[in-house]
């Protein structure tokens, strides 16, 4: 009789292995897509690119703030805030949100410390608010939600509501980058919608304060394994491919009990053409006993998703 766990295990060892390498102080995970028996990519979850990590600050915002799991992920701009594109043209977030075209605008690119073009995806409205915070520039102003993030000089970002009055934000005048200094913050009551979108690599976009100034504001998303080895993948790749997740709880010391992608996954999920999700899971299936074998496995179709979307919240 032979000692080789079945390939679920095996893969799922993969995603226990890049799990390690998460950021996260409270749930750890990793993601494997497999395709015709190939690793397409990996992807463990984590702060943005540029971003504090939560085990360098000691501590988790979402859990100091009660924020129940798998909610609450974007931080946002009110839906009149101006964009500037590529093609010179000044469109609101809002609007853009509507489009059928692709959004081509400016980001600034860590790396090298230069404005590039990026593209604008999964633009939308997130949630509905009663509270916003306005941060006052020379120039202008941006209102967005308090725990929205700016691009600082130093590389870091730092949500509005922490902001001060020594603060410089990166900027744009013209072509060239700048320093924008804050003026003052200021909390308000205003009702309204409020977007967000997405800027793949770059994680940053530019809203402008006036006719010829801009700055930088982070895409307010914390990044899940699933999404990082999603962007990390050809599409061509990943059609009909599987997904394996490992979450490990850090506070329990145990394999992550009934995982389970967060809604925004499941849309990136179900876009990347991915069939199946395969969940390390503690009292999950178990092809063959092995001495060494921690865990057994669940496994998600992914037309569940698109078929029961109501259950599933999109």
């Amino acid at each position: 009789m032979t000692n080789r766990p079945p390939k679920e295990l095996y893969y799922l060892e993969v995603a226990k292995a890049v799990s390690l390498r998460s950021t996260c102080i409270n749930k750890q995970w990793g993601a494997v897509i497999v395709n015709n028996d190939m690793i397409v990519s990996t992807g463990y979850n984590g702060s943005a690119r540029g971003t504090e990590n939560c085990s360098d600050l000691g501590y988790c915002y979402r859990v100091a703030n009660n924020i129940p799991r798998g909610t609450c992920y974007e931080t946002c701009l009110r839906g009149d805030t101006a964009i500037k594109l590529l093609d010179g043209t000044v469109r609101t977030i809002e609007d853009l949100e509507a489009t059928e075209d692709e959004v081509w605008l400016y980001a600034f690119d860590l790396s090298h410390g230069t404005i590039v073009p990026a593209r604008g995806i999964n633009i939308r409205k997130t949630k509905h608010v009663t509270e916003l915070a306005r941060v006052w520039f020379k120039d202008g102003y941006v209102d967005c939600t308090p725990d929205h993030r700016f691009l600082l000089r130093n590389g870091k970002y730092r949500q509005a509501q922490h902001l001060h009055s020594d603060d410089y934000v990166l900027g744009i005048h013209g072509s060239l980058v700048t320093m924008k200094r804050v003026m003052g913050y200021e909390p308000f009551e205003y009702e309204c919608d409020v977007y967000d979108m997405e800027v793949p690599k770059f994680e940053n976009f530019a809203i402008v304060l006036d006719d010829e100034e801009s700055v930088f504001v982070h895409n307010c998303r914390s990044v899940h394994a699933e999404a990082n080895a999603i962007i990390s993948a050809p599409r061509s790749l990943m059609l009909g491919a599987t997904m394996y997740l490992y979450g490990y709880d850090v506070v329990n010391h145990d394999i992550v009990e009934n995982g389970d992608c967060c809604m925004m996954c499941k849309r990136m999920v179900i876009n990347a053409g991915i069939e199946e999700v395969v969940f390390a899971d503690r009292n999950g299936i178990k092809k063959h006993e092995h001495p060494s074998q921690e865990f057994g496995y669940r496994v998600t179709k992914v037309d569940n998703w698109i078929n029961t979307p109501e259950k599933h919240g999109y």
